[in-house]
């Protein structure tokens, strides 16, 4: 039988080696605190030393066992997930732990609890929380996830052992977001914008987002060609696509990724025109036949001034200029003839 590849391997070999190691010393705390950002392998180390506890195989976690495809597919009853009731964890969801801990695990001799999110704890209920933290029960382990350690209480952040989940790479997070059911596309613009599984989730079911993607794409072709609509179009689509000044900065960010792909277009423009490379390198590959007749009207030093532009505007809008006046900052300044 095939080795299994566990996901927690490739999103954060280090920790992955590290805890393998602790599971086989029987040195597991049974409170952690991963600190990391929404997606960065949290959920794969828990399901991880879940797995070692209760499979059944001799070659622990096997992957291939009844337990361990259950947890993998997280459809395991003594594997339970806490969230956020709305904007805050409250003191009725802790005390339905706190219940729970006092029956037996249903499938083995375990039980873990996976607290998300747990920087949303109130007051009450992180306190209702410590006494299992301080007096736990055999068997039983908790996992508190959170993107800011810091914002727990300094009595649980004392008591628990604190595990730092490092950013994934784009690459590695266009997986993540393809796993949980993003289509490809989206997934991969998403990957180079956040690293927030959370925050990537909200945006691809944002419709002010998708259409502020689209239009962005727009503007940038309406500017090579130097098209008059390519000012008319920011009073007209790009400000009304747009509820604050943060999706302002996105939308120059989307502006951003579309030059990184022109450029690198343009450095391969004859293997571009010959067939169809290099795709995987680009983060709007499906604009690639409509972009390339437009590489002829551009010179590494435009697209250069492109990119910029965009910081330039982005510092501009930060500065409180007008977000209509930093775009059509932007257009104007790149039609100017260095």
């Amino acid at each position: 039988m095939t080795e299994t590849t566990w996901a927690i391997q490739e999103k954060q070999p280090q920790l992955y080696t590290m805890m393998d190691r602790v599971l086989k010393a029987n040195r597991v705390g049974h409170a952690y605190i991963f600190e990391g950002m929404s997606g960065a392998g949290q959920i794969d180390l828990v399901k991880y030393i879940a797995a070692y506890f209760v499979c059944q195989a001799d070659n622990k976690p096997c992957g291939h066992c009844q337990r361990c495809r259950r947890i993998q597919s997280e459809d395991y009853p003594d594997l339970i997930h806490v969230k956020p009731e709305g904007q805050s964890l409250k003191i009725d969801q802790i005390r339905g732990i706190k219940q729970k801990l006092t029956i037996s695990a249903l499938e083995s001799d375990y039980k873990f609890f996976v607290i998300e999110q747990a920087e949303t704890m109130t007051t009450q209920a992180a306190n209702s929380l410590l006494k299992f933290i301080e007096e736990p029960y055999p068997n039983m382990f908790i996992f508190l996830l959170t993107a800011n350690k810091d914002a727990l209480l300094p009595t649980i952040l004392s008591r628990c052992q604190i595990l730092h989940f490092q950013q994934l790479n784009p690459s590695q997070f266009e997986v993540t977001l393809k796993e949980v059911g993003m289509g490809d596309q989206m997934a991969r613009v998403l990957s180079h914008l956040t690293n927030d599984i959370t925050k990537a989730q909200e945006m691809a079911n944002d419709e002010l987002f998708n259409q502020q993607m689209k239009q962005i794409v727009r503007w940038l072709e309406l500017l090579i060609i130097r098209d008059p609509r390519a000012f008319t179009i920011i009073q007209t689509q790009l400000i009304k696509l747009t509820k604050d000044r943060e999706d302002t900065l996105r939308g120059l960010e989307l502006m951003g990724l579309a030059w990184h792909d022109l450029l690198v277009m343009k450095l391969n423009e004859s293997q571009y025109l010959a067939n169809d490379m290099l795709s995987d390198e680009l983060i709007y590959p499906q604009q690639k036949a409509k972009w390339t007749p437009l590489l002829p009207k551009l010179t590494i030093a435009d697209i250069a001034k492109g990119v910029y532009l965009v910081n330039h505007t982005q510092r501009m809008i930060q500065q409180q200029v007008t977000v209509q006046g930093a775009l059509e900052y932007f257009v104007l300044a790149w039609w100017k003839k260095d």
